[in-house]
């Protein structure tokens, strides 16, 4: 139900749910009661009308709550030391991002020089290497 791509499909996993569990009527009614009801948050048909660039969980979020733990060692910490601790963080990530952009950048270059990649102009120093394979997957189609 989470993942289905219109309310038709959605409303078709839910009648299929409750027909395969139908001897589970209390979890059949807690379901309906705490998470239907609130399908708009969580359901693949309403979730894909909002702006979340694939995001589906919060554990981007979380996993930056543990790290942001590890930092602080003990939960007594005051105000001062949880910013530096999270400017301390935040640093660390930039500069593993930063190291991260300029290993794609090297292998690109290196991946898409020669005659054979003419062209490509300089695109292979200004777009991510995401987006370079993609260019380069359908140039090929379109020979």
């Amino acid at each position: 139900m989470v993942y289905t791509t219109d309310e038709a499909l959605f409303d078709e996993a839910w009648s299929r749910l409750k027909s395969q569990f139908s001897d589970q009527e209390a979890i059949i009614a807690y379901l309906e009661e705490r998470f239907l009801r609130r399908k708009e948050e969580w359901a693949g048909p309403w979730i894909s009308r909002n702006a979340n660039f694939g995001q589906r969980t919060t554990s981007p979020t979380e996993s930056s709550q543990k790290e942001l733990k590890g930092y602080l060692i003990h939960g007594r910490s005051n105000l001062y030391k949880l910013m530096e601790v999270v400017m301390e963080m935040l640093d660390l990530k930039k500069a593993a991002f930063e190291q991260k952009v300029a290993d794609q950048k090297l292998r690109l270059r290196h991946q898409y020089l020669g005659p054979g990649f003419a062209w490509s102009g300089n695109t292979n120093r200004e777009v991510a290497r995401k987006a370079i394979d993609k260019f380069n997957v359908q140039r090929r189609w379109t020979r």
